[in-house]
């Protein structure tokens, strides 16, 4: 009987180490096979290793290019004001009525800071178009960006689940964020031998798992999110082909719209307990 096998990462550093380990015996080492660099991104495993280690500098400007032009479509939310009875700026027309609360405060200093846990499937299916993956990857960039300049902090996870032969493995990795790494990130979210290189081969080297099943696209249900994140964990699927979120800038953006406006609802907290 199959079962789930899970394989956490602390770094992306940790990850690296166990992933450069030959393949068990018996594994059809896939991340071995030597290719014209389309299906898996590189000609070789080693190339993808370099990647991995150094970034994805040609990533990064495809990256920025894809972020720049996300936001130019995304409003930021405006900053809402309101009054209280102490504060910075004091609205001398309000106070000359006698009004008590008479100073205009920014609802941001009152909140008070929680961190989001952002959970990303890095799965892709094989006829995805490489913008899709770029725009997608820099739609989350642009999330993250807005949700910090909004004073919460970010915790991110990469995760890769599939169905096996014999297990349903899932690896997890947490990815630096302070700052932000954009030519790994790029790498990471964005490039397809992260997926069908570095994570095939992990895969590979997990306990009784031969290649196999599903092209590593398994999402997880609710209920394996909490347990294995938290109950509050924002979790973005593997990327389908027939996923219209991220066919263009404008489309991204929407999405980065949608999301922010639900985290900010969900994870918005201020003294007066609104």
């Amino acid at each position: 009987m199959r079962h789930r096998e899970i394989k956490r990462f602390d770094s992306f550093h940790d990850y690296l180490q166990y992933v450069e380990k030959s393949p068990i015996d018996g594994s059809s080492h896939r991340r071995e096979e030597k290719t014209d660099g389309t299906f898996f991104g590189t000609t070789t495993f080693d190339d993808a290793l370099e990647l991995a280690r150094n970034g994805w500098p040609e990533g990064a400007v495809k990256y920025h290019y894809s972020l720049d032009n996300i936001l130019k479509n995304f409003e930021r939310p405006i900053e809402q004001l309101f009054y209280n009875v102490s504060g910075l700026i004091l609205d001398a027309g309000r106070a000359a009525t006698g009004l008590p609360d008479a100073f205009l405060e920014n609802q941001n200093i009152f909140q008070v800071k929680r961190t989001i846990d952002i959970v990303v499937h890095v799965g892709v299916m094989s006829i995805v178009a490489p913008e899709q993956i770029i725009n997608r990857g820099a739609a989350i960039l642009a999330l993250i960006d807005n949700l910090i300049l909004a004073d919460f902090d970010v915790k991110l996870t990469a995760l890769s689940a599939a169905t096996g032969q014999r297990i349903d493995p899932i690896i997890t990795i947490e990815l630096p964020m302070n700052p932000p790494n954009i030519d790994l990130l790029a790498f990471i979210l964005a490039h397809p031998s992260f997926h069908r290189r570095l994570n095939f081969g992990c895969r590979e080297l997990m306990k009784d798992n031969l290649m196999g099943g599903d092209y590593a696209t398994d999402d997880l249900n609710l209920t394996e999110i909490k347990e294995l994140f938290s109950p509050d964990a924002f979790y973005i699927g593997s990327l389908k082909h027939d996923q219209e979120d991220f066919y263009n800038f404008k489309t991204s953006a929407n999405w980065v719209e949608k999301n922010l406006d639900k985290l900010q609802a969900k994870n918005l907290n201020v003294i007066t307990g609104e």
